[in-house]
């Protein structure tokens, strides 16, 4: 276990004090504070834990002093301080006692004025004790340490303005002195020569420097100046660096450094800290500690990624075979668009009739079927077909305009004639007669005023099924109109004497 140097001020609550105690104090002492008394017999105590004690304080000048203090270390080992008369300034930073070397333990000191007199003589300051307890602090690291490590431009050097009458003190530019130590804080202080201002940068673990310039002195020399401070710094083992910037003098007097949390081991410490932390925190701030992804994350996030792309394979992959599908099904057809009864048949679509002298059957494209054609007086045949772009036949209806087809149709020159349903062949759903221009059309004789032929007049080409559906109706209209004038086939070619009596004929 390390032994320290602590130091504890004397308004450290610590300290307890017995009987009327004054309070006074100046810059050049520790804290700027001192407590003395002008009563006989009052006391101060303090519990320590450590293997030494030293009491330090400031005696006032007076040519003959009356005034003592006697120690005491667990009511057995005692000394006594008596002041030097002839004394022609204050004396700081002396030592009023120190123990000899006691076990390592809990021990307690106790002050006495013993003697007293008017005014204050004696003023209690500061008391040092070595100590392996990690409970008190701050320690105290004098100048003259050797722990501390200069450079070949210090010179050591004292007096009783300085804590233990020890200082260093350097004017070469670049001079430096190092110090590692183990603790959560550091702080510097020294004296200053008047006249010139003294720079001086410090860094911590190599840490980023922290300028310090002298503030403007006065014409004495000043002593206890705050050099620098680290403010808080993750605990640990630390090395600070000092560098001198100019030529103007600068003292080291000693550190005060914050030792680490009770229990704390340098081992399960970063005993190297980052430098980049350490010094930022000597400017005041904390530093962000460095964070690293952790692994699993990002297994996460490829594995997902991963997922996703998968899925929109599959899902376009399906979209595709579903399109073929869809291309390639015949029960397809009947959402695909109609071809109208009324449009010219292309030439690779059009049905090709079995007999190029004859209408007795015709044969649809697609499928290589025969389909027989009706002779006149057999019945009208189905409704026409129609080729869809998938190859399917569709049936092709006629619609009534406005509403379903009538179930009888007038002759237009002989009411008394009646066209039904199977005359006109069979019909069903939205059947609509005025998108053919053969249905219920006037018929019209020869513009000769000649009988009319048993054969069908020249039409305007239509399609094989238009052209079909045409010739079976004239020819079924031609043989009602014999009927019923009572011609015979012989007479046929005898022309009508009345125009209106002519055989009907589809107007073009």
């Amino acid at each position: 276990m390390s032994s320290n140097v602590a130091i504890i001020d004397d308004r450290n609550p610590l300290i307890t004090y017995s009987g009327p105690w004054s309070q006074a104090g100046g810059s050049i002492e520790f804290d700027s504070t001192t407590t003395c008394s002008t009563t006989q017999g009052t006391s101060a105590s303090f519990t320590f834990v450590g293997t030494s004690v030293t009491v330090y304080g400031t005696i006032a000048a007076e040519k003959a002093p009356n005034a003592t203090m006697s120690f005491a270390v667990d009511k057995t080992t005692t000394g006594t301080f008596v002041p030097p008369s002839g004394l022609t300034s204050d004396v700081h930073h002396q030592t009023l006692w120190a123990s000899p070397v006691l076990g390592n333990g809990t021990h307690t000191l106790v002050i006495t004025q013993t003697e007293a007199q008017a005014a204050c003589v004696l003023f209690l300051d500061y008391i040092l004790y070595q100590t392996t307890s990690d409970t008190g602090g701050p320690y105290f690291i004098d100048d003259s340490d050797p722990s501390i490590t200069y450079g070949a431009s210090w010179t050591p050097a004292g007096s009783e303005y300085d804590f233990l009458h020890s200082t260093h003190g350097s004017t070469a530019v670049g001079a430096t002195f190092s110090y590692t130590f183990q603790g959560k804080q550091i702080s510097l202080y020294g004296d200053l020569n008047n006249g010139g201002l003294p720079s001086a940068s410090i860094s911590i673990d190599k840490g980023p420097p922290v300028s310090y310039v002298a503030p403007v002195q006065p014409t004495t020399v000043t002593s206890n100046n705050l050099f620098f401070n680290s403010g808080d710094i993750a605990e640990g083992t630390h090395t600070v660096v000092f560098t001198l910037q100019n030529a103007n003098t600068l003292w080291l007097d000693y550190f005060l450094v914050t030792p680490n949390s009770p229990g704390f081991s340098p081992s399960s410490s970063a005993a190297s800290a980052p430098s980049s932390s350490s010094s930022s925190e000597s400017l005041g701030s904390n530093a962000p500690s460095k964070k690293h992804t952790p692994i699993g994350a990002i297994v996460g996030a490829v594995i997902g990624v991963l997922a996703l792309a998968a899925l929109t394979i599959l899902l376009l992959f399906f979209c595709r075979r579903r399109r073929r599908q869809t291309h390639g099904n015949p029960d397809l057809a009947q959402t695909l668009p109609i071809v109208s009864a009324h449009e010219e048949y292309s030439n690779s679509s059009a049905p090709a009739f079995a007999s190029a002298g004859t209408l007795s059957s015709f044969v649809l494209p697609g499928n290589n079927s025969v389909y027989p054609i009706a002779p006149p007086g057999a019945g009208y045949p189905s409704p026409p077909t129609s080729v869809t772009s998938a190859g399917t036949m569709v049936r092709q209806l006629h619609p009534a305009q406005g509403g379903p087809l009538a179930p009888v149709q007038r002759h237009a020159h002989n009411p008394s004639l009646t066209l039904s349903d199977s005359d006109l062949g069979s019909t069903s759903g939205n059947a609509n007669p005025a998108s053919s221009p053969h249905v219920g059309a006037v018929p019209r004789s020869d513009t000769s005023g000649s009988a009319l032929s048993s054969q069908p007049r020249s039409q305007p080409p239509v399609s094989g099924i238009l052209q079909n559906d045409k010739l079976t109706r004239e020819a079924r209209e031609r043989q009602r109109w014999n009927e019923a004038h009572g011609v015979t086939p012989s007479s046929a070619s005898q022309a009508p004497t009345v125009r209106e009596e002519a055989p009907p004929q589809y107007a073009e």
